[in-house]
């Protein structure tokens, strides 16, 4: 599994398994990014865009702003 960095979400650490990127929805206005916990369990991470004019994309969020949706399978 790559590791893309973490985020802490109701005490557990999430590793996220991609990059984030731009979602492609017409009319969104987030990063997403897929994680997974110690167990495996999968996760969603959105990140808002919160600056959508700047040059440089690491600035384009607040990257501890987040949400999180656990996937069941």
């Amino acid at each position: 599994m790559e590791n893309y960095g973490t985020v802490e979400y109701k005490g557990k650490t999430l590793t996220l398994t991609q990059q984030p990127y731009i979602c492609d929805l017409i009319g969104s206005n987030h990063y997403v990014a897929m994680a997974e916990d110690e167990e495996g369990n999968e996760y969603e991470i959105k990140y808002p865009i919160t600056n959508p004019e700047c040059e440089d994309e690491s600035e384009s969020c607040d990257w501890t702003d987040f949400s999180v949706r656990k996937f069941i399978v």
